[in-house]
């Protein structure tokens, strides 16, 4: 992790997606 925190984790397009699909704050693994 060497992204400010300020600005937040990297969310690429495709993951924003799956991450959508999971319920909020479920904290699964998500294969990258």
């Amino acid at each position: 992790m060497s992204r400010s925190l300020k600005k937040g984790p990297f969310v690429d397009a495709k993951l924003a997606k799956k991450v959508a699909a999971l319920k909020v704050g479920d904290r699964t693994v998500i294969k990258t």
